[in-house]
């Protein structure tokens, strides 16, 4: 599916922060946003440094100063603690 308002928005936020686009890693921030529309809640895991933090943060500033604009943030919960 194709998102053009998301994506334009995310590689604004991109340009913005300085990031480097390149279409694997916006293709995980697309992915990203197609789970947070059918789940509730989510982990991301992987390795170290691979970009996970990043991507969460990109998607949250796309979706909170994009078109239409709508304020999202982030909740970091500790897995343990649930």
């Amino acid at each position: 599916k194709i998102y053009p308002s998301l994506e334009e928005s995310t590689k604004n936020v991109v340009g913005r922060q300085k990031l480097i686009e390149r279409d694997t890693w916006m293709l995980k921030v697309i992915q990203l946003y197609e789970t947070s529309l059918v789940r509730h809640g989510f982990m991301l895991v992987g390795p170290t440094l691979c970009g996970k933090s990043q991507i969460m943060d990109v998607l949250t500033t796309a979706l909170t100063h994009g078109s239409p604009p709508s304020p999202h943030r982030i909740v970091v919960m500790n897995p343990k603690a649930i």
